[in-house]
């Protein structure tokens, strides 16, 4: 039986993506500001608030870095909601801007990037998770973590680079 060139190109990109897969080991793509916030109380008067947040990954360290991202990403595009349970959420946040994130693009992937600033408003980051869900389907891991966000200085610093309106005009 003959082989043609075809059959090896085949057999060859067959290889490399099965290689790839366990390169990789295996890992689920987890999709970016999926959570699930909520408050827990208003901090003190120095404009830090306790909140309730999930957190996608592969691992803890993916979980705990994500939860980070979107509890500062809560605050700025999706605001705290004013009642939860059917109860008023005396820590209801409106969000801080209204444009989406492709409207500073750049501005955000900056932000949220790698080596980006919205860690530098999460205070205790190594607290652990209190809740703990696991996909049986994809092996991707959920936790829940409770962060303290400093919302006035995160507002501070996106309305003077122009990225978030005055909390003056947002209404």
């Amino acid at each position: 039986m003959r082989t043609t060139t075809s059959n090896h190109f085949i057999i060859i990109a067959i290889a490399a993506a099965m290689a790839s897969s366990v390169l990789q080991g295996c890992k689920v793509q987890i999709p970016l500001y999926q959570y699930d916030a909520e408050c827990i109380s208003l901090g003190s008067s120095d404009g830090l608030q306790v909140i309730s947040i999930s957190g996608m990954g592969n691992n803890e360290d993916e979980c705990r870095e994500n939860a980070q991202k979107n509890a500062v990403h809560a605050f700025i595009f999706k605001g705290i909601k004013v009642s939860q349970n059917g109860m008023f959420n005396p820590c209801a946040r409106e969000r801080m801007t209204r444009e989406p994130m492709s409207e500073h693009q750049s501005f955000w992937d900056e932000f949220f990037g790698p080596s980006g600033s919205y860690g530098d408003y999460i205070t205790q980051k190594m607290n652990p998770p209190y809740k703990r869900i696991r996909n049986a389907e994809d092996k991707s891991l959920t936790l829940f973590f409770e962060y303290h966000v400093d919302i006035r200085t995160l507002r501070q610093d996106l309305e003077r680079e122009g990225v978030i309106p005055s909390a003056n005009i947002l209404n």
